[in-house]
């Protein structure tokens, strides 16, 4: 399957979600409907977002700044959404707006839910994760060992945390 094609299986299961505005009968001159747009020139946060000023002397996610600017204001609780899934993309026509819940949604539809060793704020690989539950010290020794709490080893030793999930 290629991929325009599973990007537009992945758009039309999307799509339904939310009965938000979207971009999809407009036109922005130099932006197709069927590419991603991802300016180069654009900052990137940690987890490869574009970021850009927002005009009120900070920062925002330039996916919100684009649905914002092309499409509408971006209520309460709702999220903007990719139906690409890529989450540089500043392309009115690939935004959404979507819940948590479609969010998390979306990222198993797209594979690009992060678990274990993926997320940027885990310090642990697997192999640390072994050593610990193989070791016969003591968590606090462990955890200064580490760098973690405690308590936090405790859970990495008796499979609260770090169980053997796939990415974990």
């Amino acid at each position: 399957m290629t991929k325009v094609t599973t990007l537009a299986r992945i758009a039309a299961l999307a799509k339904p979600l939310s009965t938000a505005p979207s971009a999809d009968g407009k036109s922005f001159s130099g932006v197709s409907p069927d590419e991603c747009f991802t300016p180069d020139w654009l900052a990137r946060d940690q987890w490869g977002y574009c970021k850009a000023t927002n005009g009120k002397g900070g920062t925002s996610r330039g996916h919100r700044l684009a649905y914002r600017i092309f499409v509408g204001s971006i209520p309460n609780g709702m999220m903007v959404l990719h139906r690409c899934g890529n989450e540089s993309c500043i392309n009115p026509h690939h935004l959404y707006l979507g819940d948590a819940w479609q969010n998390a949604r979306d990222r198993e539809l797209h594979g690009t839910a992060k678990t274990g060793k993926s997320l940027p704020q885990t310090k642990l690989t697997t192999s640390d994760v072994s050593a610990i539950r193989d070791s016969n010290e003591s968590c606090i020794a462990l955890a200064k060992q580490y760098g973690m709490s405690r308590s936090y080893i405790w859970r990495v030793r008796t499979g609260a945390a770090r169980s053997n999930k796939v990415g974990g």
